[in-house]
């Protein structure tokens, strides 16, 4: 008897495997004969276009998990004028999700490879991004079938082009991410964190793009962890290759409309010339005056609300001892003294209203010689 039911046993768990077997068989060949289908539904709603020379969609091979592959992918506005560029180009895409958790509406994103590829957001005349309705809100769009899980994928981006352009606002910003690794993290279901290994050249960052942009053709190297929350998204305190130097870099990016964002940067032994080449045109052209021989301590704080039309305010601490210092024409040799420049000028002060040439330095007791005369 027993005998029988163990032979009963094995037939049934040989059946369920062939059942498996087929249904699997059967859904990748469902997914491989509709993979260009089912990629335009699923943007169609998001108002994007998506063209690629080929694709491969699979979980016969490690099921539960499921392979894509792109080759030449495009994502493009269906809907928005000529003339501004695709959203999204890539020579290669590649990610694995796992649908171990499906019964629960979830899918579970593992890892996520881009190759050869550029991200460019623009904005029309009018203010109007690239991006379909992807920045609109989503009240009239029924609730999401599944659920994406992030926690624990892996990032790998190689050779990928970052360009952002909002002409109207005079913001611009550029990078060339030539290797980045990266682990996200979910601790809450509206917030993910990164953190990653990063090298990138920044091409600029134009808060204000009349007088030119930040970081111009500069190396970027270090790592970094970025939360991104509901409301903001935070760049913990890290140290950072800017350039030819370290600095210690955290920074917050408000999400919501007209909040104040900022970036600190703090470096113990600055370069004055290596430093003034990181600066916008116009900056960068005021430092020329000016000279410090030696490195010496400096912390800057840039606070602006990324609104049209608006100047950052930049405070800079810093201390001197015993370097030489240009000033103008003026040279002066073994100046001690600390001290804070911003460029702000309340009108109390003799300030200009709306002025781009405000500019307030406080020092605390400062001596050094000119030529031979000591000054104090």
């Amino acid at each position: 008897m027993l005998k029988k039911l163990f032979r009963w046993l094995a037939v049934i768990f040989l059946l369920l495997i062939i059942l498996l077997t087929a249904l699997v068989v059967g859904v990748n060949h469902y997914l491989e004969s509709n993979r260009e289908k089912l990629l335009q539904d699923l943007v169609a709603t998001a108002g994007l276009n998506v063209a690629f020379r080929e694709m491969d969609i699979s979980i016969w091979r490690q099921f539960p998990k499921v392979s894509i592959a792109m080759d030449s992918l495009v994502v493009q506005d269906s809907s928005h004028a000529a003339g501004l560029p695709a959203l999204l180009t890539a020579e290669h895409l590649a990610a694995e999700l796992s649908v171990a958790n499906l019964l629960s509406r979830q899918i579970d994103v593992q890892s996520f490879t881009l190759t050869d590829a550029a991200f460019h957001l623009e904005s029309d005349s009018l203010g109007t991004f690239n991006v379909g309705s992807l920045l609109q809100g989503s009240g009239s769009q029924g609730p999401s079938v599944f659920r994406l899980h992030w926690d624990g994928m892996q990032v790998n981006l190689q050779k990928v082009n970052l360009y952002y352009d909002h002409p109207i606002q005079h913001k611009r910003m550029g990078s060339y991410v030539d290797s980045l690794r990266a682990q996200l993290t979910q601790p809450a279901a509206d917030s993910i964190s990164i953190s990653a290994e990063v090298g990138t050249q920044v091409q600029g960052i134009a808060f204000n793009t009349r007088k030119g942009a930040y970081l111009e053709n500069t190396p970027l190297r270090g790592k970094v962890q970025i939360d991104f929350g509901p409301e903001e998204v935070r760049l913990a305190p890290t140290r950072l290759a800017i350039g030819q130097q370290y600095f210690e870099v955290m920074a917050a990016l408000s999400l919501e409309k007209g909040d104040t964002s900022f970036i600190e940067l703090a470096n113990d032994a600055t370069d004055y010339e290596l430093t003034r080449m990181l600066m916008h045109d116009t900056l960068r052209a005021k430092l020329a005056k000016h000279y410090v021989d030696a490195p010496f301590p400096v912390k800057a704080r840039v606070v602006t609300t990324l609104a049209a039309g608006t100047d950052p305010e930049v405070t800079i601490n810093f201390a001197l001892a015993g370097q030489q210092v240009k000033i103008q024409q003026y040279t002066f040799r073994d100046v001690h003294t600390k001290g804070t420049l911003v460029n702000r000028l309340s009108v109390a002060e003799g300030g200009i209203p709306d002025s781009n040439k405000n500019l307030r330095i406080a020092l605390d007791s400062v001596h050094g010689y000119r030529e031979d005369v000591f000054i104090e």
